[in-house]
């Protein structure tokens, strides 16, 4: 999926994960573009202005006015977003935040990477996965990544 044209959206209201993810984007491929919001609602509302759509969406679970459950809750049930995927991005590795993440429709659930080189890493991994393919393989076991481990959402 990586090239020139890539849009990510990230909902997340840590300046400082942000950057981190922006620089990590960065360093895979300066050409993808980001797109920013500090809270669920501000990414429903650039979402609903967007001339293009994502090819990504990455929420944060744990942010002010609108969480992230919340808004993958409103981006599926939504006919025009319901095929973008969205990787849940969070510190928590909660099986309960897992499980209704996945539960709402999830695409996956990346647990924060405590390094750069696991940011990168784990976005190269998401960022080149085929999603059409990782859409059918779909379960609970292949749903959730954690930083502690070195997986891949790779789809053989």
């Amino acid at each position: 999926m990586a090239d020139s044209n890539l849009l990510i959206f990230l909902a997340d209201d840590d300046e400082d994960d942000r950057l981190i993810f922006s620089e990590a984007l960065s360093e895979i491929d300066p050409s993808i573009k980001l797109v920013e919001a500090a809270d669920g609602l501000k990414l429903l509302n650039l979402l609903s202005a967007a001339e293009k759509l994502p090819d990504v969406i990455f929420l944060d679970l744990n942010m002010p006015l609108k969480n992230g459950k919340d808004t993958l809750r409103f981006i599926r049930s939504d006919n025009r977003f319901k095929t973008i995927p969205v990787v849940l991005y969070s510190t928590s590795s909660n099986p309960a935040d897992i499980e209704e993440s996945f539960n709402a429709g999830g695409s996956l659930y990346l647990e924060k990477p405590y390094s750069m080189c696991g940011m990168v890493n784990n976005l190269k991994d998401i960022l080149f996965c085929d999603w059409s393919v990782r859409a059918k393989e779909m379960n609970r076991k292949n749903f959730f990544i954690s930083s502690k481990e070195s997986s891949s959402v790779h789809s053989r």
